[in-house]
C-alpha cells in the first residue's frame, strides 16, 4: 500500500516548488500513479518520437514555469483519466510526488471500465498533447470505432462517426474518403461527367502515416490515376494514327483570318451607340476562338471529306471532337481535343491523354503550323496550380503528322516549328 498526503512538506524540495500555489486532492507517490489503459489504446503514437520530444519539452516548461494543470483521476481508483504526458514529464524531473485532483463529474473507474468509447471521449476533451497530424487524428478516430463496438456491441452509425471524427479532429467526410483509399470505389469525373471506379490505393497512406503528404494528395492521386487509366484517356491505336488529314484542315486554315477577323470586329448596340466589345480582346480571348472555330470546322470537315459522323462536344466535354464507332473510325470511338496558339506552347486546364489537333498561328491567321498526334500520359506539365503546358519540345520523340507548316529539331536538339501561308 502507498501512502497519500496532502502536505507539500512531506515531498521533495522539486515537488514543493513547482506545486506552489496549485490545487489538489491528493499528492501521489511518482510511482504509484497507473496510466489509463485506454489512453494507450486512443493514442497509438504515444512512444513515438514526436510524443517523446514533446515531454521533454514539457518538462522543462514546468521546472521553469511550475505545473499549470492537476493531472485528472477517478473518483474511486488513482488511475488516470488525463494528464499522461504530464506524468511522463514530471517523472523525468525526478519529482517524489504528483498531484492529482478527482474528477469535477464524479466518474469512477468501476462506472467506465467496460464503457471504453465514453471515456475515451472524457480522456480527449482534457488531454494536453502535442500538434497532430492526420494520421494521429485517423489513429484516434478508429481507436473511438473500435471502442464503441466493444462498449455497445454494433457498429457505429455514421451519427457516431461524425461524432467521434469531431472529437478525433478526423471528420466524417475524411473518413470517407480514406474508406475510399483503402478499399477503392467509383466517383463522377466533374469533367466528363463518367463514373470512374477507383481501385484501391493503400500505398499512398503509407506517405500519410509518415507525415510527407495529406489525405487530399492522396485521394487527388487517386482520381487522376484512375481517370489515366480509363476511356477518359483515349488509348492510341494503329487505326487513328493517320486519320485526320491535311485537307480536313485547309478549309479551316483558308477561313480563320476572315471568320475570327468578322467576329472580334462585329458591332453591337449599347445606349443608342454602336461598339465593339471584341475589338482590343487579348490573346487568351482569341485563342479561345480560335480553338472554338477549329472545333466546329474541323468536325464539319470529317463528316464532309472522311465521311465520320463527328460533332463538336458541349461545354465541359473532356475531349472537343468525338466520333461514335462506326466503319469510317475503323468501328472504334474516337475523340479529338483540339489547341491553338500563337505562343510556342498550348495550355489545358487538365491533363488530356489522347488525339490532338494543334494548331499554331501568326496574330492576323494568315501563317499556320497544324500537327496531328497523340499525346501519351506524363506529356502535359502537371505541376502547380493553373494551366498544364504543353510545349513545342515535348512532342520530340511522338509519332507527329504534320499537316501544314513545318516541325523539325535544330541543331541544339530542340523541337522547332515554322509557319506557312495558305495556298
Amino acid at each position: 500500500m502507498y501512502t497519500l498526503t496532502q502536505n507539500l512538506s512531506d515531498t521533495c524540495l522539486t515537488s514543493q516548488r513547482i506545486y506552489s500555489d496549485l490545487q489538489f486532492d491528493y499528492l501521489v507517490p511518482t510511482a504509484d500513479l497507473e496510466e489509463n489503459k485506454f489512453n494507450h489504446q486512443l493514442y497509438k503514437n504515444f512512444k513515438n518520437k514526436k510524443n517523446q520530444e514533446y515531454i521533454q519539452q514539457l518538462s522543462q516548461q514546468i521546472d521553469e514555469q511550475g505545473l499549470q494543470r492537476t493531472p485528472i483521476v477517478f473518483a474511486d481508483e488513482l488511475l488516470l483519466i488525463g494528464g499522461h504526458h504530464r506524468k511522463r514529464a514530471l517523472q523525468l524531473l525526478g519529482v517524489s510526488h504528483i498531484p492529482v485532483r478527482k474528477n469535477d463529474k464524479g466518474h469512477t473507474w468501476k462506472e467506465f471500465k467496460n464503457k471504453p468509447a465514453s471515456i475515451m471521449v472524457i480522456m480527449a476533451s482534457d488531454n494536453q498533447r502535442p500538434p497532430e497530424n492526420e494520421y494521429d487524428k485517423h489513429c484516434a478516430l478508429v481507436a473511438f470505432l473500435e471502442a464503441h463496438k466493444v462498449e455497445f456491441g454494433c457498429e457505429p452509425s455514421k451519427k457516431d462517426i461524425m461524432s467521434y471524427g469531431a472529437t478525433a479532429g478526423f471528420s466524417y467526410e475524411k473518413w470517407c474518403a480514406y474508406k475510399k483509399l483503402i478499399g477503392g470505389g467509383t466517383y463522377v469525373h466533374k469533367s466528363t461527367k463518367e463514373v470512374v471506379n477507383l481501385p484501391p490505393r493503400p500505398e499512398l497512406w503509407k506517405d500519410i502515416e509518415k507525415g510527407e503528404k495529406s489525405l487530399a494528395w492522396a485521394c487527388k492521386t487517386q482520381k487522376n490515376d484512375a481517370a489515366r487509366k480509363m476511356g477518359i484517356i483515349r488509348p492510341k491505336c494503329d487505326e487513328h494514327d493517320n486519320l485526320l488529314t491535311s485537307e480536313v484542315c485547309s478549309e479551316m486554315m483558308e477561313c480563320m483570318g476572315r471568320d475570327v477577323k468578322a467576329a472580334l470586329e462585329e458591332e453591337v448596340e449599347v445606349y443608342g451607340k454602336m461598339i465593339q466589345p471584341f475589338i482590343d480582346a487579348d490573346k487568351t480571348l482569341k485563342s479561345a476562338m480560335c480553338s472554338g472555330y477549329i472545333e466546329e470546322v474541323v468536325a464539319e470537315g470529317m463528316r464532309t471529306i472522311l465521311d465520320i459522323d463527328a460533332h463538336k462536344n458541349g461545354k465541359g466535354a473532356h475531349f472537343d471532337v468525338s466520333a461514335d464507332s462506326q466503319p469510317s473510325t475503323s468501328n472504334l470511338p474516337f475523340d479529338l481535343e483540339v489547341k491553338h496558339t500563337f505562343e510556342k506552347y498550348w495550355t489545358s486546364g487538365t491533363e488530356k491523354i489522347g488525339y490532338h489537333l494543334l494548331c499554331q498561328t501568326n496574330e492576323t491567321y494568315d501563317e499556320f503550323c497544324v500537327l496531328y498526334v497523340y499525346v501519351p500520359e506524363h506529356t502535359w506539365s502537371l505541376g502547380g496550380h493553373g494551366p498544364k503546358k504543353l510545349p513545342i519540345n515535348s512532342l520530340k520523340g511522338l509519332d507527329v503528322k504534320v499537316l501544314h507548316g513545318e516541325l523539325y529539331e535544330d541543331e541544339k536538339g530542340n523541337m522547332k516549328t515554322k509557319l506557312q501561308g495558305v495556298k
